[in-house]
This record gives structure tokens, C-alpha cells and sequence, in this order.
């Protein structure tokens, strides 16, 4: 799999709390990638920390292997940035704030027919801003990201907002531009946006990764089990051993795993062929929501 981008011991602390602690994940090309968490997870930290507007913080981003920073204006280009809500000359036309983008950031090449095209706003392009709904203002916002014609596009919270409409489109406009070969990272607190959308996923909480993983692996290993054993060691030697098994959670005698496989009592009883007894025995939901209840 070749890497796009490698987030390396990433950490950001506000007085004496750690928003980002030491995180390290791998964000492969061409991929749909989603950051989940919930308020206080630190994705929008390490959405700011990506975009440039958080200036100080430990590790390393590298982009083919090669660090990121604010020196490196030729890797900073290949980024497109929709982090807060865009800001536009109200009284001006959605071209004309494109046009005027494009000559203060000078762009060379002019993208805007096909940009205005791609976002759907081809029939309200000289309507002025003001008359805008705000999906329409989220949709022009991520026409100015797109101008300078970015390799990665990194959005916060893309859908927040919108009404289930404007969700739809902006999903449909984002598996376009994965269809285009573009790269692209969003964050949401939403389990559905992530599932729909998204082809990799990272699960952030209290600053730190629950889960990195595709979404495909995440659904074929759905089957997940908590068990209650009278002798979680040996349990957790017998589980350890079988590769269609992984512990996710061990606490003082329960244990958490999932399975490619789907089990019962009886065929962990199999697994275990000795004198591990099972007290309890539960199928939790599936692999995603576990990780984001738990």
C-alpha cells in the first residue's frame, strides 16, 4: 500500500492536558480517510495541526517522506483546507470570489468553470453570496479549497449543518474527488457520515488512537464478543493464538474481541479446550460501534 501521509508521535498539550498523545497512523493514498471522536477527542486539534493553525506541537507529519512544516511551501500546496466556516464577499457572486481568489493566491491555472461545476453551483454562479443557503455557502467554501487544484483535501466536519439534502450532496461531491485520484480527510463525532462515506478510519479518544484501520477489515472482523472467564490469562494465551481472533479490551476478568468468524459459547468453549470456565458470555454490536461506545 503506498502511504500518502504518516502522522509520526504526534502531541499537542494545552497547559496540562493532552489533546494529541504521541498519536502515529499511516494515511493511504487515494483513500477516503475518517477521524472519529467524540468532543474533546483531539480531531480537531489534529485538523488544525494538519492546516497550519495550530503552530506549535511535537512530531512529525511527512508527506513522501518528507516532513511537513511551514518552510516546505512546495509539499504545503499539495493541501486543501476547509477547517471553519468560509468566509466570502457576501455582495459579490460566488465567481466573482472565486476570481478574485484566484488572482490574490495567483493560481496559474483557471479551474473555476470545472470547480463551480463539480460543486453543483453552475446555475447560481453570478447569484450573489448573500442569497446563498449555507450548504450552497459549505459547497462554495470547498470550491476555494479546490482551486489551486490540491492533491490532499482536509475538511472538519463537513456535513455539520446540513440538512440531509445537503449531506447528500456533499458526500456525492467528495467520492468524486476521490474518484479524481485526490486524497481526502475528514472529521466527524458521526458514526453514519464515517460509515457511508469514508474507506479508512481512525477512532480518537482523550487524545489518543482506539483504532486505526480500513473500513473493510472493520466489517470483516464485525463479529465481537465479551466474555466473563474465571482465569483471564489463560483465556487471553488460548484467544492470542487463533489469527481469525483479536482482543480488543482485557479488564480484570472480561474480555473483548472479535472474530472474522461468527462464534457461540459452545465453539469458544472449543477454543479454549481446557479448565477456562465461561461465566457470561454477550455479542456486542458490531466492531465500529464498539470501539466508539466503549
Amino acid at each position: 500500500m503506498i502511504k500518502s501521509i504518516k502522522i509520526d508521535k504526534v502531541s499537542k498539550k494545552f497547559k496540562n492536558i493532552h489533546a494529541l498523545n504521541q498519536i502515529t497512523f499511516d494515511i493511504p493514498k487515494n483513500s477516503v480517510f475518517g477521524i472519529l471522536g467524540s468532543n474533546g477527542s483531539g480531531k480537531t486539534t489534529l485538523m488544525k495541526i494538519l492546516s497550519g493553525l495550530i503552530k506549535s506541537w511535537s512530531g512529525n507529519i511527512l508527506l513522501n517522506n518528507k516532513k511537513l512544516n511551514n518552510k516546505n511551501l512546495n509539499l504545503s500546496k499539495k493541501f486543501g483546507f476547509l477547517i471553519e466556516n468560509p468566509c466570502f464577499y457576501e455582495f459579490l457572486s460566488a465567481r466573482q470570489n472565486l476570481e478574485m481568489l484566484l488572482r490574490i493566491s495567483d493560481t496559474k491555472e483557471n479551474r473555476i468553470d470545472k470547480i463551480i461545476e463539480l460543486v453543483s453551483l453552475s446555475e447560481r454562479q453570478h447569484d450573489k453570496v448573500e442569497t446563498f443557503s449555507y450548504g450552497m455557502k459549505q459547497r462554495l467554501g470547498l470550491a476555494q479549497t479546490l482551486l489551486h487544484n490540491p492533491e490532499i483535501i482536509v475538511i472538519d466536519e463537513p456535513n455539520n449543518g446540513l440538512d440531509p439534502v445537503g449531506i447528500n450532496e456533499m458526500n456525492e461531491i467528495l467520492k468524486n474527488l476521490q474518484g479524481e485520484g485526490k486524497t481526502i480527510i475528514i472529521s466527524s463525532h458521526i458514526l453514519s457520515e464515517i460509515e457511508s462515506l469514508c474507506t479508512d478510519i481512525c477512532i480518537l479518544r482523550n487524545g489518543e488512537i482506539l483504532v486505526v484501520d480500513s473500513l473493510e477489515n472493520l466489517k470483516k472482523n464485525s463479529n465481537t464478543y465479551t466474555i466473563e472467564v474465571n482465569n483471564s490469562i489463560d483465556a487471553l494465551n488460548e484467544l492470542e493464538k487463533h489469527k481469525n481472533i483479536k482482543v480488543l479490551k482485557h479488564l480484570n476478568n472480561y474480555i473483548t474481541f472479535s472474530s472474522i468468524k461468527e462464534l457461540n459459547i459452545n465453539s469458544i468453549n472449543l477454543i479454549f479446550k481446557t479448565e477456562i470456565q465461561i461465566n457470561q458470555f454477550k455479542k456486542d454490536a458490531d466492531l465500529l460501534k464498539y470501539f466508539y461506545a466503549n
